[in-house]
């Protein structure tokens, strides 16, 4: 959706993604997409691996060629490996789209370890980065949570990047709805669409949607 709005206006739009059928580059909507064999982020479970050399140098020549070049989330080889690009040396507006601070948890001996490695990669390894960045868009102003550290950090150094563009959906049941089979005239339905996982507590939100059944009509 992103990508196919600035299509739209007459850009030239390029994806780049982890390999999901071809290294071939190709072209779908009017969106180049390029490929590469690359996977992980700094834990040693899923440490970064592939091709890293031939993606960073073709980052390297990406923010002299492209006007803007958008980076999305911490804690993933796409936007960690930018790290190797002296600020000097970029000439595109590169920004980044925070969807939260990597997250700390102490709750067990795997969870600390874990943890450390997390903290040492916000406290060295983000700092880094941030200061490549020429914007950094964060979902909400919230300032208090662990998540947020990104955020805390980013305001209180460089509050000139920062910029609050919060998560929304463009027409999302029209468009999306009745090829799913939901029909919006007959009563309430909520759909939700992430990687589940426990950190993420998404069993607190199928609870709240229990209690809201019990006091709203029609859900």
């Amino acid at each position: 959706k992103h990508a196919l709005g600035f299509v739209k206006r007459g850009h030239q739009v390029t994806i780049v993604t982890s390999l999901l059928n071809s290294q071939a580059p190709r072209n779908v909507l009017g969106i180049n997409i390029i490929e590469f064999p690359v996977k992980g982020g700094p834990l040693p479970n899923n440490f970064y691996k592939g091709s890293l050399v031939k993606y960073i140098l073709y980052i390297r020549r990406s923010v002299k060629e492209y006007d803007v070049v958008f980076f999305h989330c911490w804690q993933i080889w796409s936007t960690d490996l930018l790290i190797f690009q002296r600020k000097k040396k970029i000439d595109a507006r590169i920004i980044m789209v925070s969807h939260c601070s990597p997250r700390v948890n102490f709750s067990s001996f795997l969870e600390s370890f874990r943890s450390l490695i997390l903290m040492a990669y916000r406290r060295i390894f983000l700092p880094i980065l941030i200061r490549k960045f020429d914007d950094i868009v964060f979902l909400s102003d919230k300032a208090s949570g662990d998540i947020q550290w990104d955020y805390r950090y980013t305001l209180e150094k460089y509050k000139e990047k920062v910029h609050i563009i919060p998560n929304g959906m463009d027409n999302f049941i029209d468009h999306i709805g009745p090829n799913i089979g939901i029909n919006v005239n007959q009563k309430r339905k909520f759909l939700y669409v992430a990687n589940y996982d426990r950190i993420k507590n998404q069993k607190l939100a199928l609870e709240v949607f229990i209690e809201v059944n019990k006091m709203v009509k029609n859900v």
